[in-house]
């Protein structure tokens, strides 16, 4: 039987620049989470990760063995190392070593043609708990962005799992992605990049049970109610508050550090309002399409 902190992860997700490093390192300091090491696995909704393959395998026939087939290298390469934009290599070769990954896949192919989801689950659950170092027994945590762009099938593989949708003023982010390796330097494209990963997140939250998904505004973290934003996380994923978590979250999660409204200061005036008529017509999209989902504050 599969413990219960095995089946109860917390899957922290957003647009990117929007808090999901900072809520993963948060919720590390409750006793009863832990963060995974690497900090976003990947291997689940990476390219060609687990929740890809899923789908894939809904087609049956080649497409679905070909899959599997993919899926098992990428778990032997890129989601076992991979480089990072700083040079520092990341992935499961961090805390997972052969012979158990070798191990986790041969079992997985063994069973992924017949019972793909229950195959898929066991390779998970074979996998994470070495990515939790000491923290065995703690209910874990993992960041990858793209969690929230595949609630729906994470759900139907992790039923138990609780999701976190971090979000942040688009205009914030898009500025934010400003001179990394990784994103856009463009904002409006960036700003663009905002909408699209807001639409595909909040299209994922309608398609799962209520009380899967819990949306954070990083804006609330600025304010005098970050610390009953953090309890209201704390209830919704029922572990109960902790003095050392809010002793953590008042020192670390300032308003300073939230960087709230840097589209205005980073910005000419000119930019600024062209982003701003930009995010204006994601917003409405956004309205238009999901009223039942608040947007985020405006910073």
């Amino acid at each position: 039987m599969t413990p219960a902190w095995l089946e109860r992860p917390v899957l922290i997700g957003g647009t990117g620049r929007s808090g999901t490093t900072i809520a993963g390192q948060l919720l590390h300091h409750h006793p009863a989470l832990a963060l995974t090491t690497p900090a976003e696995l990947r291997f689940l909704t990476g390219n060609e990760g687990v929740v890809q393959t899923l789908a894939a395998q809904a087609a049956g026939g080649d497409a679905a063995r070909t899959a599997n087939d993919r899926l098992a290298r990428r778990l032997h390469g890129r989601f076992y190392r991979w480089s990072k934009p700083s040079g520092v290599d990341e992935g499961l070769h961090r805390t997972v070593d052969q012979a158990t990954l070798d191990a986790a896949v041969e079992e997985y192919l063994a069973r992924a043609e017949t019972n793909p989801v229950e195959a898929a689950r066991g390779l998970v659950f074979a996998i994470v708990p070495s990515t939790l170092r000491r923290h065995q027994g703690s209910r874990w945590v993992d960041t990858t962005p793209s969690n929230v762009q595949y609630a729906q099938l994470l759900h139907e593989l992790l039923p138990e799992a609780r999701f976190l949708h971090m979000m942040r003023d688009g205009r914030d982010v898009a500025v934010s992605f400003a001179g990394k390796k990784f994103g856009p330097d463009d904002p409006i494209e960036a700003l663009d990049m905002w909408g699209e990963r807001m639409v595909g997140a909040s299209m994922q939250q309608s398609l799962v049970p209520d009380g899967i998904v819990l949306r954070v505004d990083l804006a609330d973290w600025a304010g005098a109610g970050g610390l009953a934003s953090l309890h209201e996380i704390c209830d919704f994923i029922e572990v109960g508050t902790d003095a050392g978590l809010d002793a953590w979250f008042s020192a670390n999660v300032t308003p300073a550090s939230m960087h709230q409204g840097r589209w205005r200061a980073e910005l000419s005036r000119r930019k600024a309002s062209t982003l701003d008529r930009r995010y204006e017509h994601w917003c409405a999209i956004l309205t238009e399409r999901f009223p039942q989902f608040p947007l985020p504050r405006s910073s």
